[in-house]
């Protein structure tokens, strides 16, 4: 095998390594039931809810990959490194708060996504 056939090999490798994986990320927040003038709908996040730090997500692809994070400051998030179908987790926050109800988004702890799906927002809520 010449060189050059086994060097055009190794970079469609690491370029498929590369379009294989996509990070998943999103926004842990507090979800508050109402903004001062109108009623917030719960499992959304609105613009005067501020996020959670600290809570642990852990993203488990179906070939059994492992990545874990934690919540930053402003709530913000990025599991990295899983392809395919991935649980994602969400766990550890203050044990007052709890997962807010939604009729209308998935807002359960544990979520079933596709690698590169954003916006995988989660809202604790004071009861």
């Amino acid at each position: 095998m010449s060189f050059n056939k086994l060097s055009k090999g190794m970079l469609l490798a690491i370029i498929l390594s590369k379009v294989a994986t996509a990070d998943i990320n999103g926004v842990v927040f507090r979800d508050l039931p109402l903004n001062g003038t109108t009623t917030n709908q719960y499992g959304i996040k609105d613009t005067n809810e501020l996020g959670i730090a600290g809570v642990q997500i852990i993203g488990i692809d179906s070939s059994g990959a492992t990545a874990t994070t934690q919540s930053a400051q402003d709530g913000s998030y990025t599991l990295q490194g899983l392809s395919g179908k991935i649980r994602v987790e969400f766990s550890n926050w203050a044990s007052y708060l709890k997962e807010s109800p939604s009729n209308t988004v998935n807002n359960s702890s544990v979520r079933f996504v596709n690698d590169g799906d954003s916006n995988i927002d989660f809202g604790l809520h004071n009861p």
